[in-house]
């Protein structure tokens, strides 16, 4: 089953992958230096579906075949992101606190962290920031210690 969804996830790396072109050439046609308003939303679509890959990844064993290949990939797909002024910014294991500007969607209490510690375990959505200004908030699962 986990090498199935491999070959699903290369098909859809390289449905990215054309994606992120249109992306580049959006971004070649637009207009340098005005203050028109940039369509985030392609480059949005391409980081939730990065992170759903992601996620699932992380959930394969690691000698599934062709898992190291999807892994290189997805870190191609991040730098081509990076490379049109785009991050998805590394939120998953961090210590949440209050004043981080994130949505939490849901939170479960876990037996295994200090009472009141507070980690984010699951990414729903990962936060974007274009040119260091952030365009999408993350939406996270928080783990709370009980």
């Amino acid at each position: 089953i986990e090498e199935s969804l491999v070959k699903e996830f290369g098909k859809q790396t390289g449905l990215i992958e054309s994606q992120l072109t249109l992306l580049a050439q959006q971004k070649a046609e637009s207009p340098k230096g005005g203050n028109a308003e940039h369509d985030h939303s392609l480059a949005l679509k391409v980081a939730d579906q990065i992170t759903t890959i992601e996620r699932a990844i992380s959930l394969m064993d690691e000698k599934t075949k062709g898992l190291q290949r999807i892994k290189n990939s997805v870190t191609n797909l991040k730098d081509n992101l990076n490379a049109n002024g785009y991050e998805i910014v590394e939120v998953m294991g961090k210590q949440f606190n209050q004043g981080m500007n994130i949505i939490v969607a849901s939170s479960i209490p876990d037996e295994n962290l200090k009472q009141g510690e507070q980690i984010i375990t699951r990414i729903i959505k990962p936060q974007v920031n274009y040119n260091d200004k952030m365009i999408q908030a993350a939406q996270v699962e928080v783990s709370v210690g009980v």
